[in-house]
């Protein structure tokens, strides 16, 4: 199981490092260096009432680092994150996105696959056909 996302009590972070194999295969999609190449974490937040946050982290070292990520935490129990590349006209594309993280009442973590997300949520946001993360990980959101 991914767990690039984490929680540890008043944070969260999370792992950005890509094998090699995948940073080749998004630097010759892109045609550019991988080094070139903008990344940002787009994280998630998500309610039980289903209401949704944003926010856009910018990445600074390319080859991978641990990122701390500080938002509020109120009412949102749901979390994720997605590693993507910034294009040239502002658009986010993610090429790697991690597992849904709830974080319980009490404090205690629970990671969930997307699968199991979607059969028990009743309406997951933002799992829009998305060709990219079909591409890089050989599923498809809007399938299942």
């Amino acid at each position: 199981m991914d767990e690039r996302l984490q929680f540890d009590g008043t944070q969260l972070t999370f792992h950005t490092a890509l094998e090699e194999e995948k940073r080749q295969l998004i630097a010759w999609h892109f045609k550019s260096s991988w080094l070139e190449l903008q990344q940002a974490v787009r994280l998630t937040t998500l309610s039980s009432d289903n209401k949704f946050e944003q926010f856009l982290f910018p990445v600074d070292r390319p080859l991978g680092q641990t990122l701390e990520i500080r938002v509020p935490r109120p009412e949102n129990c749901y979390f994720y994150a997605d590693l993507g590349i910034i294009k040239k006209v502002q658009t986010f594309v993610p090429v790697l996105r991690s597992n849904v993280l709830f974080i319980c009442d009490d404090g205690s973590l629970m990671y969930s696959d997307w699968f199991s997300f979607q059969r028990y949520h009743a309406s997951p946001p933002l799992l829009e056909h998305n060709a990219w993360w079909e591409f890089f990980t050989g599923y498809s959101l809007s399938a299942h």
